[in-house]
């Protein structure tokens, strides 16, 4: 047997995949362990796969039958920590979309990953033709396990006492999630800023809240854990209130206001407090309502917290994928600012094109308004004099059928630059060159996403100056 390097076997130990072609997700291939399956990958990528699947057992020792697997191949640390970042952010949606019912069918334990790198394995051979295969597991992307396999049998398994069966899974489910379609098809489109990141974190939090890192579920962390996850969904970067208040608030207006949730958040509440700060006697961990006479507490406080998570949840996602406002953030950023934002990129990456492109300066240049003054003449000609020899370099791409518009064009951009000149004149030549200027693939000898991308923004200038620089505009 020889090393693999920068090569892993990704094993999903208790779950599979009930579809032969398995699920291909965000650069993913996970596939089920079906012999057929099995069978495509090469001969020392099988014997190690089945190799390691001897190491999981569950319940009362029993050996896993089936399971998934994923294989992935990195050139670096960057692609591996990735790697990492992808997968937690995939088995995290995965494990939500599969308890967030509350109805208990799956655990926490049932979508953990190990990553085994098969660059660590070794082969030792001892007398009386012992062999004895040496693996390092790494579960979740957190903790390492060296595991050891000798005359086919793990000597020290890894037992997951929390899964009481191997799940399956439809393939058809997993496409077809909604939390799936929403967290990878139109994220874009959904989440602003940091908000998704926001909100994967609180998912992270929620299922952690069912599971302690294989100690089982201990009621005060959980409490706290879904406490963590509230917080992380609810409560805005910037806000500078009380938690108490922001989450009570932010509850109220996705789940409603009423007597009977406001009388629940407030002992929610004791009970956090009363674990964080240590009480003796903490408050109790079932809820008990106050007209109760019998003072019997009816539905457990976790239980509850975690309801309360997914309606929020749940409310957020509907909210976003029903009012888009699409747009919307782009009219908070003034022509001033965009200007502003363009100049800086253009200096501080010295013209060069591929580098401009990268830091988007051309989204801001492309989406310059006409219902908006704020940004002055002075930047206004400014930013074109920054732009104009990068766009005089790209004009040598225009087709012989140009020639005359490129001469033109030429003679328009060397008068803006080599001399002061009037207002009035300007909007006449940057008139000219949104008149002249040509845009469509079919014009130009090169075409790529970059020029492209300077081609589309320079047009826009061209409109935005012309209409800018006008002398009754202040």
């Amino acid at each position: 047997m020889k090393q693999i390097k920068n090569q892993f076997i990704i094993i999903f130990p208790y779950f599979s995949i009930d579809e032969l072609n398995g699920i291909e997700i965000d650069g993913f291939h996970i596939k089920p362990a079906y012999m057929q399956s099995i069978l495509k990958e090469n001969a020392l990528l099988r014997f190690h796969l089945l190799n390691i699947a001897k190491i999981f057992k569950y319940g009362n020792n029993y050996q896993i039958a089936y399971f998934s697997y994923s294989i992935f191949e990195y050139k670096n640390t960057k692609q591996y920590e990735t790697l990492k970042e992808k997968l937690n952010k995939l088995i995290s949606i995965l494990r939500f979309s599969q308890i967030c019912d509350l109805k208990g069918f799956t655990s926490y334990d049932n979508f953990n990953y190990f990553l085994f790198d098969l660059y660590w394995y070794r082969k030792t051979e001892l007398e009386n033709k012992r062999i004895i295969y040496h693996y390092k597991g790494m579960v979740n992307g957190e903790s390492e396990y060296d595991f050891n396999i000798e005359n086919n049998t793990a000597q020290k398994p890894y037992i997951s006492y929390n899964v009481w069966m191997p799940y399956e899974i439809t393939a058809k489910s997993v496409i077809e999630h909604e939390y799936i379609k929403k967290f990878y098809y139109v994220p874009d489109l959904l989440f602003k800023g940091n908000e998704l990141a926001k909100i994967l974190r609180a998912i992270e939090w929620f299922n952690r809240s069912f599971s302690h890192y294989g100690r089982g579920v201990d009621l005060s962390e959980a409490i706290l854990d879904i406490h963590t996850a509230l917080e992380s969904l609810l409560k805005p970067t910037e806000e500078k209130r009380g938690v108490e208040v922001q989450l009570k608030t932010s509850i109220f207006n996705f789940l409603g206001h009423s007597e009977e949730l406001n009388t629940w958040f407030e002992k929610f509440w004791k009970l956090r407090n009363s674990i964080v700060h240590g009480d003796i006697k903490p408050e109790s961990f079932v809820y008990i309502h106050p007209k109760s006479i019998a003072k019997k507490g009816h539905k457990h406080q976790l239980y509850l917290a975690r309801k309360v998570f997914v309606g929020c949840l749940n409310a957020i996602l509907k909210l976003r994928s029903e009012h888009l406002l699409l747009g919307f953030d782009e009219e908070l950023i003034s022509n001033e600012v965009r200007i502003n934002e363009a100049i800086k990129s253009i200096k501080k990456n010295k013209r060069i094109l591929k580098k401009i492109v990268k830091d988007n300066t051309f989204k801001y240049i492309s989406s310059l308004r006409h219902d908006d003054l704020s940004t002055s003449k002075e930047k206004t000609k400014e930013l074109g004099r920054l732009l104009l020899p990068i766009i005089k370099d790209d004009l040598k791409n225009l087709k012989p059928a140009y020639k005359d518009a490129k001469l033109q064009m030429e003679s328009d951009i060397d008068k803006i630059l080599a001399s002061k000149i009037k207002d009035i004149e300007l909007t006449v030549l940057y008139s000219d060159l949104e008149h002249n200027y040509p845009l469509g693939m079919q014009n130009w000898k090169n075409f790529s996403s970059e020029l492209s991308a300077l081609r589309s923004a320079a047009h826009r200038f061209f409109n935005f100056a012309s209409w800018r620089l006008m002398p009754y505009y202040d």
